[in-house]
């Protein structure tokens, strides 16, 4: 019972971190699915090359997406220790930033 609170508790917070990430590729996403609608498959291609570039190379949402994997698995150790990286991560950013 203890053990399932934590857990419950961990996913929580998981869940916050995950809804309070700016998610780039959203915008994108929806940008390609109109361009396929009006067969702009050109544009399409374009947007396609932002999502992956975003998914590639962009270390805050690499962990949030592997949060979301982590959660939907169930893996509420790993998705907190994603947590964790991320809080970090956003740390080391607002500490640079203000240099």
């Amino acid at each position: 019972m203890k053990q399932e609170r934590k857990a419950g508790k961990q996913n929580t917070v998981c869940l916050r971190v995950v809804l309070r990430a700016q998610d780039p590729t959203v915008m994108y996403q929806l940008q390609k699915e109109l361009a396929i609608k009006e067969q702009r498959y050109e544009d399409a291609q374009q947007f396609q090359k932002h999502i992956y570039h975003e998914m590639t190379h962009n270390q805050l949402l690499r962990l949030v997406v592997a949060m979301e994997a982590a959660l939907s698995d169930q893996r509420y150790d790993e998705a907190a220790r994603l947590r964790d990286e991320y809080k970090k991560a956003i740390a080391a950013q607002v500490s640079s930033e203000k240099r």
